[in-house]
């Protein structure tokens, strides 16, 4: 008898090890434009902030469009880059991705997974998750 219980027994150890081990996903991935979309419109940058001063003035006359898709475009004036933006949820924060393709050094600036702080119909506030550095950027409703 002690064979077929000891067989048992490591059979459920297994299938318990098993059952514990594995891992969920801390990458909960939410679609481009999906339901956590912002809200359809036009947004402006009120506040960026990049390591030791405050660079808002350097985005100035730019416009900011989070359409659903994840398309994202950013205009001044009679010039355009476009991009892509992502709400996802990695390391249990939620994230908020930026990439546009622009050879402006200040709109690459913008590329990076950021730390999503809040969300209203007005205002998306975000944070770089770099400790050496402090990075925050804002963008208001227009």
């Amino acid at each position: 008898m002690k064979g077929p219980a000891t067989l048992l027994l490591l059979l459920c150890s297994f299938f318990v090890l098993q059952s514990s081990s594995c891992k969920h996903s801390n990458d909960d991935s939410v679609s481009p434009g999906g339901n956590n979309s912002p809200i359809a419109g036009q947004w402006y940058i009120s506040y960026y902030w990049d390591n030791d001063k405050e660079e808002s003035s350097d985005f100035s006359g730019y416009t900011f469009s989070f359409q659903s898709g994840g398309i994202l475009t950013a205009t001044r004036g009679s010039s355009s880059a476009s991009g892509t933006w992502r709400e996802t949820v990695d390391d249990g924060k939620p994230r908020f991705i930026i990439n546009l393709s622009s050879s402006n050094e200040k709109l690459q600036d913008l590329n990076d997974d950021w730390i999503l702080l809040s969300k209203t119909e007005n205002e998306i506030k975000l944070k770089d998750d770099n400790t050496s550095k402090v990075e925050e950027l804002h963008f208001s409703r227009q």
